[in-house]
């Protein structure tokens, strides 16, 4: 579908809109406001304490005890009644925002493959080392909070460990919203470079693009969905593969529902858009507002991406068996989609473990695949990491369907690509 066609499904009506306007003309906060493109948006530019006035809420400042970061933040906002049902999300109001990525990993200071994950063992084990000359679309992947992924790192690595005669493969990066784009080879951060080096080498010649996001943290998976829907669709990304999320209660429900719509819409332009499960089993705390309980994963949980957990096993030692880290589980936000029914009613009767209480059997079950996850080789300015890992199976995910032929053939054949590919591979499994 074409972004116009999209915007006349999910446009917001003209009532709402002027009811919006009413409000904030109200409260004196018109004069401040600006719409985005699309029209789906709207910034207010204000003052703490008249959003107080305008939310009926007390804004207090918060520190982020790891980062030392500082936010304005609300527990809480108030609309009027006749609003209700008009607005999706208000924003920056209760969403803190997920800590950044600080992974660690051993260093391996030769390029001699230790016990770990290389590219070699994946072309094994799931049977994309021979396929060649594939050109067509885009593999997109992305960062967030500053990071930032090497290309000078990346061509290290795949002289090393090109496994489909690509070896000058690179990658584009591409800023949205004053993301950083370095060229100093000493920029470079360990979840980037783990991305983009394992995207380049199971695509062949297919072009690579790094989407370098900044802006707002409340609002940065939604910003980039935004910004990918409104390129030409040659531009887009025909696969889409993230690896950052939080905890579901870390997430404002309505913020969740608003970024996991604006997926929706992505998908149906045509780009499949992936997830990693996360590295938590099923959750760190086990605790849901309180009360003992399974953890999701956001946007894992989220029916309109495919997400994919983790396996162990891949890097020789075999056989291939569920990562224990592997994040999976079932969303409260989100209810379970039809095309899982079969599935996930099947496991849910054949299941003993005596858990069911911790878990809501009734939400969007996840993961949907999964993948190679154990220490994955990594090259960062010439030492190499070992790197375990949700995050590293997606980019090399979409040779498992394989998802990608299936895309490059679509496009060379003047077809439309693939898009939601969940429910093809609840098929397929």
């Amino acid at each position: 579908m074409t972004l116009e066609q999209i915007d006349a499904i999910v446009a917001p009506k003209s009532e709402s809109k002027d009811l919006l306007l009413q409000w904030l003309s109200d409260h004196s906060l018109a004069d401040g406001v600006t719409f985005n493109s699309r029209g789906n948006a709207v910034k207010v530019n204000t003052t703490i304490s008249r959003a107080e006035a305008l939310l009926r809420t007390n804004y207090n400042s918060y520190t982020n005890m790891n980062t030392g970061e500082r936010a304005s933040r609300a527990l809480s906002v108030h609309v009027p009644e006749a609003l209700v049902g008009h607005i999706d999300v208000i924003q920056p109001t209760t969403f803190l925002g997920l800590d950044p990525l600080k992974p660690t990993a051993p260093v391996n200071k030769t390029s001699i493959a230790l016990a770990q994950t290389v590219p070699s063992d994946l072309a094994q084990i799931y049977g994309f080392g021979d396929v060649r000359n594939l050109t067509s679309g885009i593999m997109g992947t992305a960062g967030f909070q500053g990071e930032t992924a090497s290309m000078y790192d990346l061509s290290i690595f795949m002289k090393n460990w090109a496994v489909q005669d690509n070896a000058d493969h690179t990658f584009e990066c591409v800023s949205v919203l004053g993301g950083s784009c370095p060229t100093d080879v000493r920029d470079y951060g360990v979840e980037g470079n783990l991305d983009t080096q394992y995207a380049a080498v199971i695509t062949s010649e297919i072009p690579n693009k790094y989407y370098s996001t900044g802006g707002e943290t409340f609002s940065f998976f939604e910003d980039l969905a935004n910004y990918l829907l409104e390129l030409d669709a040659a531009e887009q990304p025909n696969v889409l593969s993230v690896s950052y999320g939080g905890p579901e209660t870390l997430f404002d429900q309505s913020l969740a529902e608003s970024t996991c719509n604006t997926f929706a819409e992505l998908g149906a332009a045509g780009v499949s858009i992936i997830f990693a499960s996360g590295d938590s089993g099923v959750g760190d705390t086990c605790d849901v507002n309180g009360e003992d309980a399974y953890e999701p994963f956001f946007p894992a949980g989220c029916p309109w991406v495919t997400t994919v957990g983790g396996t162990s096993g891949t890097s020789g030692a075999g056989p291939e068996d569920v990562w224990t880290l592997s994040g999976g589980g079932f969303s409260n936000f989100f209810a379970r989609p039809s095309w899982q029914n079969e599935t996930v009613s099947a496991w849910l009767v054949s299941n003993s473990d005596g858990n069911t209480q911790y878990y809501n059997a009734s939400g969007r079950a996840y993961p949907d695949v999964a993948a190679g996850a154990d220490f994955f080789e990594i090259m960062l300015v010439l030492c190499s990491l070992l790197f375990p890992s949700s995050a590293g199976l997606r980019p090399h995910c979409p040779r498992m369907f394989p998802k990608h032929e299936l895309n490059s053939y679509s496009i060379r054949q003047l077809l439309t690509p693939k898009c939601l590919i969940a429910p093809w591979a609840q098929l397929r499994l």
